[in-house]
């Protein structure tokens, strides 16, 4: 079993915004391609993430269907900060970079899971 940590001050339901390093990586290439076409994108800030935010349950919930986490156990969720968490809408930098991302957090766990069942075992 993993070690995880067992309690967190914080709401369960606290939104989040995620996105994966290659994705991130992606949208930069894709704005450095249009700066060449767009004036003044170079002195703006993207910010960039998943389509939708998700909860900090739905986190730990979808990371314990992977079999590498399945025996982790999901923190307690102290709700005393009862802060929402970060969200942001990032409808203006998709529509001005005419970029979205491919993968959300849930695809990613079970793309690692399908990663993880194609390696031969050679012990």
């Amino acid at each position: 079993m993993r070690d995880t940590f067992k309690e967190s001050n914080s709401s369960a339901d606290g939104q989040i915004n995620l996105i994966h390093y290659d994705e991130a990586a992606a949208c930069v290439m894709t704005a450095l391609e249009k700066a060449k076409y767009l004036k003044d994108i170079d002195s703006k800030l993207f910010l960039v993430s998943e389509l939708k935010p998700i909860s900090r349950m739905s986190i730990c919930e979808t990371a314990k269907s992977n079999p590498t986490y399945k025996d982790s156990s999901i923190p307690k969720f102290n709700d005393v900060a009862a802060v929402d968490g970060k969200c942001y809408d990032t409808e203006k930098v998709r529509s001005t970079l005419e970029w979205t991302n491919k993968f959300n957090f849930k695809d990613f766990m079970a793309s690692q899971y399908e990663e993880e069942m194609q390696i031969p075992d050679l012990s």
